[in-house]
């Protein structure tokens, strides 16, 4: 439990920096009108190839999930996500159908019990196997790069701000 207390501290740490980090970024880096991206995002409902898919509720007390994860090919690296931001393969991110955008997860490879914390930012996997499917940074940490997949738990984290 210290450990596991110890890796979410890291990762809320980089996951702060990384933030503070981008809004000073230079002023070529893409704008996005946080306006229509909310507008998006609070839909409960959305389809994709026919099949309708229902969002979870951002107050629900407990996701748990096991199946596959796959992870997002180098070409995505710079196309924009369902959330409007722009992919970036070197952070900490995650595709899931149903949990709100903006959750975190932690995801833990069943085979070699690595962990990572990502934030969901984009709608996916479409594919009925696989439960979510990460950025390429995430799945380096889960040491599941060679493979392509790998058997993952998927539990949602409820960060508290003070």
């Amino acid at each position: 439990m210290h450990k596991f207390k110890l890796l979410l501290a890291i990762c809320l740490a980089f996951f702060l920096t990384s933030c503070t980090s981008s809004a000073q970024a230079t002023k070529s880096t893409p704008t996005v009108n946080l306006a229509k991206i909310a507008k998006i995002n609070d839909k409960n409902i959305y389809t994709v190839n026919g099949k309708k898919y229902t969002n979870i509720s951002t107050g629900s007390a407990h996701y748990e999930k096991t199946g596959k994860a796959s992870y997002y090919h180098q070409k995505f690296h710079g196309n924009r996500t369902a959330s409007g931001e722009i992919y970036n393969s070197t952070k900490l991110t995650a595709a899931h159908r149903t949990l709100p955008i903006g959750t975190h997860v932690l995801v833990t490879n069943l085979k070699n019990n690595r962990q990572v914390v990502v934030r969901i930012n984009d709608r996916g996997p479409f594919t009925k196997s696989r439960v979510i499917d990460l950025s390429r940074s995430a799945a380096s940490q889960l040491g599941m790069i060679s493979s392509g997949v790998a058997n993952v738990k998927v539990e949602k984290l409820h960060l508290v701000r003070n």
